[in-house]
């Protein structure tokens, strides 16, 4: 079971599940039974774990996130529209592509199952660059199963291990 955290004064409540745990630290951790009943809500065909991004020298925001295939198929690619959001809630553009979103994808195959890491991190380009984003966010989600069915296009904005913080490279 994941931990609560409270402040002192009780003002500072940290429900997320990722969360809480977020950071580098919590890449290696699977998709806890919670994170998985969670997407099974909404039809997800993917549990996130830890969803996670570091900002590089020149505010690129490179990107990491855990997650479990949780569909019942072999997964071909998995799509996520990934936005950021600033210090007050707001959607971020990137300084480069004026877009408040990018579309990254995994290759798989990734059997059902299968608790898979992702990262951007120096090997690809960042996926945005913005000095004011402040936490990182999985709007979408949708796949291509190995047996060349589509998933539909699933909102994971209400998941909270979809969202995460931005840290600075070491």
């Amino acid at each position: 079971m994941r931990r609560i955290k409270l402040s002192i004064t009780g003002v500072i409540v940290c429900l997320a599940l990722s969360a809480c745990e977020g950071g580098r630290t919590g890449l290696s951790q699977p998709a806890s039974n919670a994170e998985v009943a969670a997407a099974k809500v909404i039809n997800c065909p993917i549990a996130f774990s830890t969803t996670y991004a570091e900002r590089n020298s020149v505010n690129g925001l490179d990107v990491m996130i855990t997650w479990k295939n949780i569909s019942g198929k072999d997964l071909k690619y998995v799509y996520m529209e990934v936005g950021f959001k600033n210090a007050v809630n707001d959607w971020v553009d990137s300084d480069i592509s004026n877009k408040n979103s990018e579309i990254i994808k995994f290759t798989g195959p990734i059997s059902d199952g299968e608790n898979h890491w992702g990262g951007w991190d120096g090997k690809h380009p960042a996926v945005m660059y913005s000095p004011e984003a402040k936490t990182i966010h999985i709007k979408k989600v949708w796949v291509d199963y190995m047996d060349g069915t589509k998933s539909e296009v699933i909102d994971t904005s209400n998941l909270m291990s979809s969202f995460g913080e931005i840290g600075s490279k070491p």
